[in-house]
């Protein structure tokens, strides 16, 4: 019986131990799973197609969400991810879960959840070493980073500045301001 009590202490400590918060999370999308508990900037993160980070954040006081990591796809090849996402104070009522999925394999970002804002968010997105020829971007390319619906339709919104540098594979959008969540991506500007 003593085995069996101390066998039973050791799985309940196993479990309670094990509990730990997942404020912010790194998460890929396939169902395995990393996690940097406390912090949002990882080294390295290997995973299959994405990942996702998932930060608790309160609309009344705002804050912060960032990534810095360097994401290493399938094929091996390595790809800078650095975001900083920032929401002002009153941007949103209540506490959410906020989910941030980079794809720097199509150079474009998801939000979640869908939701309206008081007050716009703002983002810093840089993707360096994206196969820019791959996405259709040459050195003659003219970028813009706006809202894309699941149609492929876009819907413009402000920002200070985004640059295409096709000689170090980045692209990257300073002071955008997002009106809601959704999907988010660099397209190729047509005049």
């Amino acid at each position: 019986m003593r085995k069996y009590g101390s066998l039973i202490l050791v799985f309940i400590s196993l479990v309670f131990f094990s509990c730990e918060s997942t404020e912010n999370s790194v998460t890929t999308s396939d169902q395995n799973e990393i996690t940097a508990l406390n912090s949002v900037n990882p080294n390295d993160v290997i995973v299959p197609q994405t990942f996702s980070i998932t930060k608790n954040i309160n609309g009344v006081s705002g804050g912060t969400i960032t990534i810095d990591t360097t994401y290493t796809d399938n094929n091996g090849k390595s790809i800078y991810v650095s975001l900083n996402l920032t929401f002002d104070p009153n941007s949103f009522s209540g506490t959410k879960i906020i989910s941030v999925t980079p794809e720097p394999s199509t150079a474009s970002i998801q939000f979640s959840p869908a939701m309206i804002f008081n007050k716009p968010v703002k983002l810093n997105l840089n993707y360096t070493g994206v196969d820019l020829n791959a996405l259709g971007f040459t050195s003659n390319s003219k970028v813009d980073f706006d809202y894309m619906n699941n149609n492929g339709n876009i819907e413009y919104i402000l920002k200070d500045e985004v640059k295409i540098k096709i000689d170090k594979n980045q692209i990257y959008t300073k002071k955008a301001l997002l009106p809601h969540f959704s999907r988010y991506a660099f397209v190729r500007k047509s005049f």
